[in-house]
Formats: structure tokens, sequence, C-alpha cells
């Protein structure tokens, strides 16, 4: 059966919650420093008010990331650092999938190898992981599969996103897997996960940080611009992020009057390809739109954006629960977005935000210019956005819900002296 974020299971039985002082370990394969780093590192910082929680990264190669640990006062043991090739990619080239990882492989054993000492050292209740590659890592030896280890799935978890072998090493090592999308939940129910392995629990966000940093004036755009601006916030250039269709649908405002600029923050990701980013500029170009598009490069300040922003936009091809969402219905911008994942858990069409098909840009221009144009209704939609965000998607339910999984895969953990 699934366990929900209010500790029950099938709203039956709630698990035995006893305040207990654990000690927990994220380990990950850090390149970039997008929402879900920035996810498993909030909920570091959560867990470890409570419980001591280390992060441990094979390469330390990301900058953003290693400085934003150990900002935030976390134990970060890097395995690695001399790693001279940290990327494998070619998912659609298996031949060259395997041959980059062939190369790899020295650097791969000295990996596994401080890893095993790392985690005996550290002595952990449990293991949490994001990706099919950390969670093998751990499988290859029997003195890290003594440790019981959970797996937060942040994507959709569609068939081309957990693999046959991923899905294999969930049925068979994982003590539990953590979803933020009921979507995604159904998708791993398909694949034949058992449902006693499964945790929902919405996603979140942190709320003083995101309106903090908010109040702050972006330098990299012009905010008193008097034009519609749209925000596609996403960290990467990739086709999946659905910046061409943005695009589309820029032209397309024109077409109906609606005088718009679109904001493209986002860098070419670690062993990505460069073409999609120039692919975009051509098509904004060919539809003369070109001097409408910025491209603002790498952001870490988001909120503060999406706060001098008018409209927020996601063409995604797939999400699992984006916190980008979240972060508009906490600053209250209307947001225009594909049903994919878990987005229509946030986004009710008409009600809390508008959807539209995936590569629709017409129904974007649409959903955009019904947002320009009805400002009342807009500010209606905004404020039960931001309702239904202090609901279900407060940080202190999400921990708890955490907390909670974690003890029911290690209950014989220390409990915390009162």
């Amino acid at each position: 059966m699934i366990w929900a974020s209010r500790g029950r299971r099938c709203g039956t039985r709630v698990m035995a919650c006893g305040p207990r002082r654990m000690r927990l370990l994220f380990f990950d394969f850090t390149i970039n420093f997008g929402g879900g780093p920035q996810g498993s590192l909030y909920l570091c910082r959560r867990l470890n008010v409570d419980h001591e929680v280390h992060v441990v990264d094979a390469y330390g190669t990301c900058r953003e990331y290693c400085e934003a640990v150990r900002a935030a006062g976390l134990p970060l043991h890097i395995l690695y650092p001399k790693a001279q090739d940290t990327y494998i990619g070619a998912k659609d080239k298996p031949v060259k999938r395997f041959l980059r990882a062939a190369t790899q492989i020295p650097d791969f054993l000295r990996i596994r190898h401080r890893l095993i000492r790392t985690v005996v050292d550290i002595r952990p209740d449990a293991i949490w992981v994001n990706n099919e590659k950390s969670l093998a890592f751990l499988v290859s030896s029997r003195a890290l599969r003594r440790v019981p280890t959970a797996m937060y799935v942040r994507g959709w978890a569609t068939p081309d996103q957990v693999s046959p072998f991923l899905c294999w090493l969930m049925k068979k090592y994982l003590a539990a897997i953590i979803a933020h999308a009921r979507a995604s939940i159904e998708q791993l129910k398909k694949r034949g996960i058992p449902e006693s392995k499964l945790f929902y629990t919405p996603n979140t966000i942190c709320v003083e940080e995101v309106v903090r940093r908010a109040t702050t004036t972006p330098a990299v755009c012009e905010p008193q611009d008097p034009r519609v601006k749209l925000l596609l916030p996403a960290a990467r250039f990739q086709p999946a992020k659905g910046q061409d269709t943005a695009v589309r649908a820029l032209r397309r405002l024109e077409d109906q009057g609606v005088d718009a600029v679109l904001w493209l923050p986002g860098k070419i990701g670690t062993g990505e390809d460069p073409g999609f980013r120039q692919e975009v500029l051509h098509l904004a170009d060919d539809l003369g739109v070109r001097e409408r598009v910025r491209l603002l490069g790498w952001q870490d300040n988001m909120p503060a954006l999406m706060q001098a922003c008018d409209v927020v936009v996601l063409p995604t091809h797939t999400e699992g629960f984006p916190r980008s969402i979240l972060e508009a219905m906490l600053l209250k911008k209307p947001v225009c977005a594909t049903p994919v994942g878990g987005i229509p858990e946030a986004i009710q069409h008409g009600s809390t935000g508008y959807l539209f098909e995936i590569g629709d840009a017409e129904g974007l221009a649409e959903a955009v210019r019904q947002v320009v144009t009805d400002p009342e209704a807009t500010r209606a939609l905004c404020r039960r956005a931001y309702e239904l965000f202090q609901e279900h998607h407060r940080p202190e339910q999400h921990t708890q819900a955490i907390v909670r999984m974690f003890e029911h895969i290690c209950p014989s953990a220390p409990r915390k002296p009162s």
C-alpha cells in the first residue's frame, strides 16, 4: 500500500513516529545545480535541524552545489575530486554511452572504494539517492547494501526515465521510494513496484528564502519594461524544457497585439549539446522576434526574476513536480504550463492557472492572452493558487513526511533525548 504524506497507510493505520535522532547520508553525482539538487539540498538542511545529515558527492566539480552545501553547514564528503571525465551522456546512443562508461571504469572503482570507506566511517542509519547511477554504486557492495536505502524520484518516472535495470534495482534493493507527484506514483505502480515501498510526499520550497530573495532587483533584465514579461524558469537549455514553443508563442502574441518579451534564463548543462540553444535563436530570427527574446544565462536568484515578471510559462515536455510552480504560487504569479507529471495537481485549468498541450504554441499564447486581458480574473486565480500552496505544500508538512519514511525503514535508530 502507498504511504501518504500524512503518515497513513491507506487511511487506516498511522505509522509509529516517536522522535528519533537519525544519522542520514545523501549520495549523488552532482554536475549541475538545477532544481533536483536544489531540492535535495533544501531537504538536507531541514532534516539536519533534528538529525545528523552528511552529504557525499562523487566528484565535487559543481562549484555552486558545493558552496551551497558548505554554506548550509552540512558535512560535505567528496570522493574523487581528481576525476577528469565526469559525464557519460549519449542516452540515445548506447554504443557511444558504453564506450564512454568503459573509459571511466578506473575512476568508478576508486569512487566505489571511497564510498564504502566513507559509509563505514559515518555509519548512517539510512542513505538516500536521486538517480540510477548513485543507486547502482550503493548496491555494488554487500557492506553498502546493509544500510537501508531510499530513492527520491523527482521526475515523472515514465518508462524512458526509469530503465528496466533501475526498475529491477528498485524492486530488489530499495527500502523506500519517495515521489512528490501522484503521477509519478502511478507510473511506478505500472512498472510493478510494490506499493509498500511507495511514499507520496508533495513537493515544497523554502518560503522565507523565496520571499526574501524575491525582494531584490534582478540585474540582468529590465523590470520596468512596459511590455508583458514572460519568464520560462529553466536552469538549462534543452528540448524538453520547450524554449522553442515559447518563442513560437511569442510570435503569435505579437500577431494578436500583445506586446511581450520572453526571458530565458539557463545555461548549457555539462555534457549537453549546445546546438538546441542556437536552434532557438535561429527560430527567433526566422519569426522576427529575436529582439523580444532575452537570454539571461545562469541565474541563482529565480525568485527575483519571477517577482519582476508578469507571467510564468512552462512549456515543458516532462516534469515530476517543478519547484518553479510552487515559487510562482507563493509569489502570486500566474502560471501557464503543460499538463505533464505532477503539474495538474497544482495547476487546475482556469482555477489556479492555465494548461496547454506539449508543443502547442497557440495554446500557450491564448493562455497568456487570457492572463493579461482579464486582470481581475488573474488576481483571483493567483489567490486560489496561493491558498493551495499554503494548504498542501508547506515545508513542515514535507519534512514530517520524510522523517516518518526514514523512521519506517530504520526503526532501530536511537531516540533523541528528551
